[in-house]
């Protein structure tokens, strides 16, 4: 017969959960905020502005924008000092950059390493390396329903499981990065180019797309290796 408050043999202990502890909390924030940061201020370094310096796009600099009939919209001021005007839209000044409005005109990458990354920039309206083109409420709906789910799971996540609890917060920062773009651009802005001289890696991404994949990473293999701790723990001898 087993002792007062003494569990029955096999019987699991409960698990220490993270619930409303301060610090995976503020730990996951951060790691959030790290990522959107990231992401967002490269995304409005390259596109604001800032950059044009480096590229020769209509010798003036570019913005995105959502089209009246919807879509992405790439726009360019016109030299005389008058209204922001789509790309691909000629003007008395300005020849005819591009055919489509979502397309941004031709440019001269940025090397960042010789043969190994680029900042190349493109709107993509589609998800991870341009899957799924054209599918923008989808996208914005599974990010906003994902937002909910890695909540959940982080409140239920075991407490001292930081890899696991990182893995989260990037995927959630990687998310938030792309929805903002999705809700005020219509599209994603993507500008890293890895080995651009090779056929190797056609994708252009962004910060919040590295995010997601290494934050997947993460979870895959810590709950892989929780499950084959588990596996042998439950097979060991009593």
């Amino acid at each position: 017969m087993p002792k007062q408050n003494e569990k029955p043999a096999g019987q699991d202990k409960p698990i220490d959960r993270v619930g409303k502890r301060f610090k995976p909390w503020a730990v996951f924030l951060t790691v959030i905020a790290v990522v959107l940061v990231a992401d967002l201020g490269l995304k409005a370094w390259c596109f604001g502005g800032h950059a044009w310096e480096f590229w020769e796009i209509g010798e003036s600099t570019v913005h995105v924008r959502t089209a009246e009939a919807g879509g992405p919209e790439v726009v360019l001021p016109e030299p005389s000092g008058g209204d922001w005007l789509p790309a691909h839209q000629p003007t008395e000044t300005r020849r005819q950059l591009t055919a489509d409005p979502s397309v941004v005109p031709r440019h001269e990458p940025i090397t960042v390493i010789p043969g190994g990354l680029n900042l190349q920039l493109t709107l993509n309206t589609g998800a991870v390396f341009g899957t799924g083109q054209g599918g923008r409420p989808i996208f914005i709906t599974v990010s906003i329903l994902a937002t909910g789910i890695i909540l959940v799971l982080l409140y239920r996540s075991p407490h001292g499981a930081w890899f696991y609890q990182v893995g989260l917060a990037m995927i959630l920062g990687g998310a938030l990065g792309n929805l903002y773009d999705r809700v005020r651009f219509s599209a994603v802005r993507d500008m890293l180019h890895m080995l651009p001289s090779t056929k190797l890696w056609p994708w252009i991404f962004n910060p919040a797309d590295v995010a997601l994949v290494v934050g997947v990473g993460l979870v895959l293999v810590v709950s892989y290796l929780s499950e084959r701790k588990a596996a042998k723990q439950n097979a060991s001898p009593v």
